[in-house]
């Protein structure tokens, strides 16, 4: 699927599974802590506190992929359905993602909230490395190894932008705050 891809095309019933999938996560976390063992060679810095998470006054957009999106849901599972204090619960993609906002939602205070589940574009993408061609190499080989985790468990191959994909869990019914509190 192209880049620009309509929010009915994301394969969630896939996405629901793999997040659900104890073998898909494990895999996810082994290509992160490789990723981030790429990353330290190079002893990138982060200055900019959180601006590049404010897409749109940066001016640049977050792609994910699907596994990536599944990896994300089942890390960050609880935050994205907490108690709203009258015995319910409020799935947070509600109160955080904004159809006019082109901002991580997840980012507050200049920082992000959540760090742990994040993209391999959120990992890679380094201002200081402006120039540099070791972002560019470690995000294809990322990019060849997720397409190979996608084939391994079955999963549709989809390379969507960040804010669509949210937008897409927000409104599908099986991303809703009691789907999410499952598990």
């Amino acid at each position: 699927m192209g880049l620009e891809m309509n929010i009915n095309e994301l394969p969630l019933p896939h996405i629901r599974q793999a997040a659900e999938n104890i073998e898909v996560t494990a895999a996810m976390a082994r290509f992160y802590a490789e990723l981030e063992q790429r990353l330290a060679v190079h002893q990138p810095q982060c200055h900019n506190r959180g601006l590049c998470c404010k897409f749109g006054t940066y001016g640049h957009r977050l792609y994910v992929t699907a596994l990536e999106l599944a990896y994300f849901i089942a890390h960050h599972r609880t935050e994205l359905s907490q108690a709203d204090g009258s015995g319910g619960t409020v799935n947070l993609l509600e109160m955080y993602t904004s159809p006019e906002s082109r901002n991580c939602p997840f980012q507050q205070g200049g920082l992000c909230t959540t760090r742990a589940g994040r993209s391999m574009g959120c990992r890679v993408f380094f201002c200081s490395a402006e120039g540099e061609s070791w972002p560019a190499e470690i995000s294809e080989w990322g990019l060849q190894q997720l397409r190979t985790l996608h084939h391994r468990f079955a999963v549709p191959y989809v390379y969507v932008e960040w804010l669509t994909a949210l937008a897409a869990l927000r409104k599908d019914s099986g991303f809703t705050a009691g789907e999410l509190d499952k598990n």
